[in-house]
């Protein structure tokens, strides 16, 4: 599969940018901010291959799906900071501060879908010339997707690939149609936990800032670049049937970001920053389920892309 992928670039080094700060002494900046995200999410699933008639032509068992969803997600964020003699280090963790849910048309979401979305980064950079700085670092990012449990009648707009309910002896469960349970409600049915989809980053990022005095305050642009591994995997029956779904694969972003900083005091200020990302995943097939008439991955790979806007406005302050 090939998946998109979700990073987080720190916005570290922008939070020394013109203030005053002992070059010979250690300062701990705290930084506490709200987010703003709006994710626009876009999926493709692509089918195994049928098994090849000599003719040196592969068919695919069906056409790619595409599917996606758009979601604004409100966000706390929390960093602290290192600074000493031009360099600085900052930890720095974001997280949905409540469930967002979207109409989802992801692969085997199929409707209502709560969103959640954390991430968390280590960050080390160095104030080379004046108000530039180079920093790099590693992440790692989490999408959480829980569709709603229920069940659709419209196979080819609502349940694309599920071809019937789950089987079991049970005759309250639905088997033909035209009723069908989406992934969702046949945990629901079951008694398992909820279904979800998980997509998740790790990996390493470099980039760089520069800031401009203005007035009282600082506005600085960054830039920054990221490599990570990417996984995506769901629960689909875990502790039925070994059904559920692992995709490995390369991701890679860019981040590109406008900061406006000023002191409130001595010891406190505040910062606004709007940023754009957009990362890319290919995930392959790590679990090869297969096509019953076939024999052969029912899925090859998925291909994620994700474009993120977010608008972050805090308080940071000097020890």
């Amino acid at each position: 599969m090939k998946k998109t992928t979700l990073i987080t670039t720190t916005s570290l080094c922008m939070l020394i940018g013109s203030q005053a700060v002992s070059a010979q002494n250690i300062t701990i900046i705290p930084q506490l901010a709200v987010q703003y995200k709006n994710l626009d999410f876009d999926q493709k699933i692509k089918f195994g291959f049928k098994p090849s008639d000599g003719s040196g032509t592969r068919e695919r068992l069906n056409e790619d799906y595409t599917g996606g969803f758009e979601a604004q997600i409100p966000t706390l964020s929390a960093s602290l900071t290192g600074y000493y003699s031009g360099m600085f280090v900052t930890l720095k963790y974001d997280s949905n501060v409540t469930e967002t849910q979207t109409d989802s048309t992801v692969g085997f979401t199929n409707g209502p879908t709560d969103v959640d979305r954390s991430d968390i980064s280590l960050t080390v950079g160095y104030n080379i010339v004046d108000n530039l700085n180079i920093f790099g670092g590693y992440m790692r990012g989490q999408t959480e997707l829980t569709p709603e449990p229920g069940y659709v009648d419209d196979i080819e707009g609502s349940q694309q690939f599920y071809l019937g309910c789950v089987f079991s002896d049970d005759s309250s469960i639905p088997c033909t149609p035209p009723v069908f349970s989406n992934l969702a409600k046949d945990h629901e049915i079951l008694g398992l936990e909820p279904y979800k989809q998980e997509y998740e980053e790790n990996g390493w990022f470099v980039g760089a800032s520069y800031g401009v005095a203005l007035g009282s305050g600082n506005l600085s642009f960054s830039i920054a670049y990221a490599l990570m591994q990417g996984e995506y995997r769901d629960n689909y029956l875990q502790g039925v049937v070994e059904a559920d779904s692992v995709f490995k694969g390369d991701s890679k972003g860019l981040s590109l970001g406008v900061t406006w900083r000023e002191q409130l005091s001595d010891t406190t200020g505040y910062f606004i920053d709007l940023r754009r990302q957009e990362y890319d995943m290919d995930a392959d097939d790590e679990k090869g389920l297969l096509d019953n008439e076939f024999g052969v991955p029912l899925f090859e790979k998925t291909e994620t892309e994700e474009r993120m806007t977010t608008l972050t406005a805090g308080l940071h302050w000097y020890f």
